[in-house]
Order: C-alpha cells, then sequence, then structure tokens
C-alpha cells in the first residue's frame, strides 16, 4: 500500500469496506434464498401431508358410513388433487418410489371406491384386499409423513448451533471490515500528515537557510512534492548563493542603511574602501564617516533619498579609519517594504583625478597650444603675401603648405575643444527661428571651393523652411556633411541637398556617390575617432566631425544617421546621412 500513490490508496480505503460490505449482504441474501426455498419445500410438504391425512380421513369414514353420497364425492375430488400431487413430488429423486407407490395405492382404493359406488358386490377376500390396500397406503403416508418431517429436523438452518455459526461469522465479518477500514484510514491518515509536517518542516529550515530534512522515499504524490521542494531549495540556495557571490565581489560598495543613515548590511569592498570590515560597519552612521564639511549634507541626501520614490544620486567624501579620503557616488533607492534604503557606492577618486587631469589638458591645448598655432598661421599668411619682403616662389609654396598643416592641425584642437565642451554638457546653444534656405546658403560658401576643385554640383533644394535652432552650430554641422560628401563623391558628378518634413521637425539629407558606409558601422561611425575603413587608409579627417554633429543634433532634441544606396552601374553605392532638427516654434521669442 505504502508504495502506491494517493489517488490509488484513496481508492483502496473505498474499495475495502465496500467489497466487505458486498460478501456481508451477499451471504445475507444467500441464507435469506436458502431459507426461501426450504420454506416453500416446507410448506409443499405440509400440503402433501394435509392431503395425505385428508385421504386418510375420508377413506375412514367411508369404512364407517358405507353409500354416503357425500363422502364419496368428496373422497373423488381428494383422490384427483392427489393424483396431481403426487405427480409433481417426483420430480423429487428422495421421493419418487414413495410417492409412486402411494400413487399406486391410491389408485386401487379409488378403483375399488368407484366399483363399489356403482354397486357392484365384492366378496370377502376382495374386501379383504380393499382392507389390506387401506392399510398399505396408511403405510406409505406414514413413511413419507416421517420422510418429510425428518427432512425438516435435517435443515442447516434449523440447526441452532448453525445459526449461532452464521451470526457469529456475519458478525466478525462485519467487525473486520470496520475495524480493517479504521486500520487503513489511520495508517493513511499518517502517510499524509507524516510528509505534510516533513515539508512543513523543511519550509521553516529553508527560511532560515538550514539544511533540510533528507528526502522522503516514495512514489506518491507527497514524496514527489518534498523532492520538488527539494529541486526548488537547491534552485533558490543556488541564486542566494550566486546573488551573494556576485555582491561579494562587485568592486562598488552596496549596502543597505535605515532612515537614520546607519549602515545595515554591506559587502565586502567597505574594507578596502574604508578599512573597516563589513561587521564592524554595521550599526555606523553615514555621517561619522563624511568628512566634517559634507556631514550635514550627507543628512539631508539621507533625508531626501528616504522621501523620494526616485533612484537618488549624489556625491560624498568619505573618511576611512586608516585616515584616507575617498571621493564616492551613491546611487540610491528607498524601499517602504524593507524600510531599508539600498546604495551602490563606487570610488570615483581615480576618475576625478582623471578628469581633472584631462581639463588640465584641455586646457594646456586651449592655452599653451592653440593659441601658439594661431600666431604662427598668422605669421605664415603675412609672409605668404609679402609683408615681411618679397619671397620666391619656392617659398611661397612652402610657407603655404606650412599655413595648411598649421590650419589642419589648429581645427584639430578647435574639434576637441568643441567635443569636450558638447560632451561635458557646457557648450550653450542660442536658438532661435532661422530660414533653412540661409543656414544651406551659408553652408554651400564654405564648401563651394572643395566642390569647384572636384567639378561636383551641390544641388539644393529651392523651397524654404524654417527651422527652431542654433544657426551656427547648425551650419557647422551640415558644413560637416558637406565636406565628408564632396571628399568621397567622385569627380564630376552630383551631391544632393533634400529635405523631408516628419512630424515636429525638419530632416535635412546629404547624398553622395561615395563608396558608402558598412551597414555594421552606420552606428558607430558616429562615435569619437571612428571611421570607415576607406577613410582610415586615406588618413582624411580627425575622425571627431560626425561625432560633433551628433552631440550637436542631438543637444537640439534632434537625430542624426546614414542609409546606403544600392550600387549603380559606376559600382558606386554612397551614401545619405541626415540630420532631423525641430520645425519653428511660435513661442521662439
Amino acid at each position: 500500500m505504502f508504495s502506491l500513490n494517493l489517488y490509488r490508496r484513496c481508492l483502496l480505503l473505498v474499495i475495502f469496506p465496500l467489497v466487505c460490505q458486498i460478501v456481508f449482504v451477499g451471504a445475507l441474501v444467500y441464507f435469506l434464498l436458502v431459507l426461501q426455498a426450504e420454506i416453500k419445500a416446507e410448506a409443499g410438504s405440509r400440503e402433501l401431508i394435509s392431503k395425505l391425512m385428508k385421504v386418510e380421513r375420508h377413506i375412514l369414514e367411508d369404512m364407517s358410513m358405507v353409500g354416503d353420497p357425500a363422502v364419496d364425492s368428496d373422497l373423488d375430488g381428494l383422490f384427483a388433487e392427489l393424483n396431481a400431487t403426487l405427480v409433481h413430488e417426483q420430480a423429487d429423486p428422495a421421493k419418487r418410489v414413495q410417492a409412486q407407490q402411494i400413487q399406486e395405492s391410491a389408485a386401487r382404493l379409488q378403483k375399488f371406491q368407484q366399483e363399489r359406488i356403482a354397486g357392484r358386490a365384492h366378496s370377502l377376500g376382495q374386501q379383504q384386499d380393499m382392507l389390506k390396500n387401506c392399510m398399505q397406503f396408511m403405510e406409505e403416508v406414514g413413511k413419507l409423513v416421517a420422510f418429510e418431517e425428518d427432512k425438516r429436523s435435517r435443515s442447516p438452518l434449523r440447526s441452532h448451533g448453525t445459526r449461532t455459526v452464521i451470526v457469529e461469522l456475519l458478525a466478525v465479518a462485519l467487525i473486520l471490515s470496520i475495524v480493517v477500514a479504521g486500520v487503513l484510514g489511520y495508517l493513511y491518515s499518517i502517510r499524509i500528515s507524516e510528509p505534510l509536517q516533513r515539508i512543513t518542516e523543511n519550509s521553516r529550515l529553508l527560511s532560515r537557510r538550514q539544511p533540510l530534512l533528507p528526502v522522503l522515499k516514495g512514489a506518491d504524490e507527497l514524496c514527489e512534492l518534498d523532492h520538488l521542494f527539494h529541486q526548488l531549495a537547491d534552485s533558490i540556495n543556488e541564486a542566494i548563493n550566486r546573488e551573494t557571490a556576485m555582491i561579494d565581489n562587485a568592486a562598488d560598495l552596496i549596502c543597505t542603511l535605515d532612515y537614520t543613515g546607519a549602515f545595515t548590511a554591506s559587502n565586502p569592498v567597505a574594507e578596502k574602501m574604508l578599512a573597516i570590515k563589513a561587521e564592524e560597519l554595521q550599526g555606523k552612521s553615514l555621517a561619522d564617516l563624511t568628512v566634517a564639511s559634507e556631514s550635514l549634507l550627507a543628512d539631508e541626501h539621507i533625508r531626501a533619498a528616504c522621501s523620494s520614490k526616485d533612484a537618488q544620486v549624489f556625491e560624498l567624501k568619505l573618511v576611512g579609519i586608516n585616515g584616507t579620503v575617498a571621493d564616492t557616488r551613491w546611487a540610491s533607492f528607498w524601499s517602504e517594504q524593507a524600510s531599508r534604503l539600498f546604495c551602490v557606492v563606487r570610488d570615483v577618486t581615480e576618475e576625478k583625478r582623471i578628469s581633472q587631469m584631462k581639463q588640465d589638458f584641455l586646457n594646456m591645448i586651449s592655452h599653451d597650444l592653440r593659441s601658439p598655432l594661431t600666431s604662427m598661421l598668422g605669421t605664415m599668411s603675412l609672409i605668404s603675401v609679402g609683408a615681411f619682403g618679397e619671397v620666391s616662389k619656392e617659398l611661397r609654396s612652402e610657407v603655404d603648405s606650412m599655413s595648411r598643416n598649421i590650419d589642419r592641425l589648429v581645427n584639430f584642437v578647435n574639434d576637441i575643444l568643441d567635443f569636450q565642451k558638447l560632451e561635458a554638457g557646457k557648450m550653450e546653444l542660442d536658438l532661435a527661428n532661422h530660414d533653412l534656405r540661409a543656414i544651406i546658403s551659408d553652408s554651400l560658401t564654405l564648401v563651394v571651393g572643395l566642390a569647384e576643385n572636384k567639378q561636383i554640383e551641390v544641388r539644393v533644394p529651392e523651397r524654404n523652411w524654417q527651422v527652431y535652432c542654433d544657426g551656427q552650430k547648425i551650419v557647422q554641422t551640415l558644413v560637416n556633411l558637406l565636406s565628408n560628401a564632396i571628399k568621397f563623391t567622385p569627380p564630376r558628378s552630383s551631391v544632393i541637398v533634400s529635405v523631408d518634413e516628419p512630424p515636429g521637425f525638419i530632416q535635412l539629407n546629404v547624398s553622395d556617390r561615395g563608396p558608402g558606409v558598412p551597414s555594421e558601422l552606420r552606428e558607430k561611425i558616429f562615435e569619437a575617432f571612428e571611421q570607415t575603413p576607406s577613410v582610415a587608409k586615406s588618413k582624411v579627417g580627425t575622425g571627431l566631425g560626425l561625432a560633433i554633429a551628433k552631440l550637436i543634433v542631438e543637444a537640439h532634441g534632434g537625430s542624426i544617421g546614414v542609409i546606403g544606396h544600392e550600387a549603380d552601374a559606376q559600382n558606386a553605392n554612397g551614401s545619405t546621412f541626415w540630420i532631423r532638427i525641430p520645425s519653428a516654434r511660435s513661442d521662439a521669442t
């Protein structure tokens, strides 16, 4: 039973008592049928004996009242009924011989009676035979009556002992079925309650992260549930261990604080950042670990983070136990359910040092490099025009070459400075409504010389649009796109400028017939110092132009991108660079 599942156990618990009850009822039905058959047989025997007794009585009356017509008519009827009954009784092999003998004796008596009624005289010998037949008939009747009485006395159901045994067997069967059903029910409940208690205990152990009890062995649903529970516990422990390992091995300090700013938990990075173990950090206040000048600021940040539903980012300077000061950036989120402030703290000391070094480098480029280069460029221009005296043709060619190189270097420095300003969000935009035709015209003026040298026609739309932008910055962006298109378009071809009008924006497209941009580089090309293979091989440009264009356009709330073209007969794919900037606003003032 214990290897069966719950469904089969329940089925067995119901079927066994049911079978016992069916057997019990079947036994009762059997005994009732046997009793009914014996009662029916006894009734038949009584009827036969009654008829035989009537015949005997009438024969005796007939012998005592000779010639009585009433007795004679009754006797004829009784002989007829007796004959029919004896024919039926002959079907029983045990009574067949006696029934035939009684039937023959009755037939002789009936014949003698009929002759007597008919008036035939009988001799003394015939009367003696009549009497002899009558005595034989009565003897046979007595034997049959004795046989029926003996048969009834030998009936099993008439035996008191047999009835007692039957009643006891039925009682024992009934009691046994009740006891077995009770035992099965008890065992069944035990087999349910024990696994449930085991599963409950495993749930408690799992909540405390303690080892679970051994897996239940069996094939029922509860054993399977316990097995699945162990699998679930293993998965949960694995996930917790993986999460714990991720937190413990994280490069940043991951910690939780209560609403007062006291640490409640942290990962081992606390020892590296603050020279204090994670266990010792619990209970300490954030204000106690902050430099004195920012302790009040730390309390303000904690209150703001606890009262906000959004993540809060702030910076603090923390002082370690060994006295070292670390610049940290906090990302915090308050959980109402856990009543804890979950924080990720990054040490940005090195990041700030590098940022300062970068700023110092940019300042150096701005003051110590760009100014001398600009001065050199001016001097070369004066020499080229003869301001310091007449120069030879060869010297002028060298001076012009130097001027171009210095101008390229100055443009590179300016690009770097512009890129840094845009990336840091420090470049301000002078936004207003502008005529797009004027922006395109100003841009063409700056690239017309490059286009004429390659005999390239720049086609522009005739219609005018109004855009909301910083005119100079968009001119700078459009010049970058036009100069790139002219550089990589084959000579004696064309560059097409077109305009689309998506809702709320004006999209300016610059299409060329150059080598095109590979699909895998169409996103990456707008990053700093990224170039297509053909551009990188030709060593043209600094790799900052498109990155600056992207920053300018995104600063306007727009977007920039590039799409490729199908190859034509000249095997030139070409591409279209587009920028999307806001259309004119009625509240531009």
